[in-house]
């Protein structure tokens, strides 16, 4: 007997496994034994295998399985507004939130700060002015003085007062949200999380006082748009200090570039690859005896990944309405 089988075992390393653009579209066209020899491939079948495995992946979502991501946002309001147009308004999964260690006077464009740990340049930077509004600016400059604290340049000069000790927000990146959403919660003064009730369109149309009044947001409707998805809040926000929390659907992204990795459970991977090539038989002109093997082979690996889904996903969550 070998001395290896008295060592220790080793972990085979990550378990988070998944395959790139290229990956994919090589293991099915291997399945169809189209390059399977070392040739290269055609830029022209690369192309449409690139296309049909979008198509894959659009298809897989509208049949149900649960491959979509569930993420949380923040959308920043404005005092009265009651319609935010969602890729237009300042939106992010996550901000951070600073004071100011003195007075800001209008105009200035240099923001001293309590901590600058979380800032960089060409962050979305907010200040609270005293009227209780968000004045948003882009980060231009840090300059650090007494660690953590330190001042920021920004772009824009600021057009109102800000005392020492007035919140500031800072985020890296806008989210964009076009698909569903679910839980809705209003989160006041920054850090306490209250739920509103979330309407259907119907129930949002017969409030009353829709633009006429501002107060604290109690409901709100949001509007699955074709292009652009769309709150609409009642009652408009008296200021800007209420901050909407919500959790939506998260897509997976087209495959576009050869090394983008595609953001789906592992278990899933057999199913993709094999529905790719069960797509591009008819396109490449598969022989009818390995069409007959994929297509049954693509059956056999769906329903075991509809298994799977089933079994993970307990219940799927639906809008909560009112009584």
């Amino acid at each position: 007997m070998s001395n290896q089988s008295f060592l220790p075992f080793e972990p085979s390393g990550e378990s988070n496994f998944t395959l790139t653009t290229s990956e994919i579209i090589e293991n099915a066209l291997d399945i169809l034994q189209v390059g399977s020899d070392g040739e290269d491939v055609e830029p022209e079948v690369y192309s449409r295998s690139l296309d049909q495995l979008n198509l894959c992946i659009k298809e897989m979502q509208t049949n149900g399985l649960s491959i979509a991501t569930y993420r949380t946002a923040f959308l920043f309001l404005v005092q009265g507004q009651y319609e935010y147009i969602v890729e237009d308004s300042e939106v992010t999964n996550e901000y951070f939130q600073t004071t100011l260690s003195a007075d800001v006077v209008s105009p200035t464009t240099t923001i001293p700060l309590t901590d600058i740990s979380n800032y960089e340049v060409g962050d979305r930077i907010g200040i609270y002015k005293n009227d209780g509004n968000l004045f948003w600016s882009t980060v231009d400059s840090i300059t650090p003085t007494v660690s953590p604290a330190g001042d920021v340049e920004i772009a824009d000069s600021i057009d109102g007062d800000a005392d020492e000790g007035c919140d500031v927000l800072n985020y890296k990146e806008k989210a964009s949200i076009t698909d569903r959403v679910w839980k809705t919660m209003r989160r006041d003064n920054l850090n306490t999380d209250i739920p509103i009730t979330q309407l259907s369109r119907d129930e949002y149309e017969n409030l009353p006082f829709k633009e006429e009044q501002s107060g604290t947001i109690s409901q709100a409707y949001y509007w699955r748009a074709r292009d652009k998805g769309r709150f609409f809040l009642w009652q408009p926000p008296q200021d800007s200090r209420q901050i909407l929390r919500f959790t939506y659907e998260k897509k997976i992204d087209d495959m576009i570039r050869p090394t983008d990795a595609l953001d789906m459970d592992d278990v899933y991977l057999p199913y993709i690859v094999q529905h790719l090539a069960y797509r591009m038989c008819n396109r490449l002109g598969i022989s009818s005896e390995i069409y007959q093997r994929v297509k049954e082979e693509f059956y056999e690996i769906r329903d075991s990944a509809l298994t799977y889904d089933s079994e993970v996903t307990d219940f799927k969550i639906t809008l909560q309405r009112n009584q």
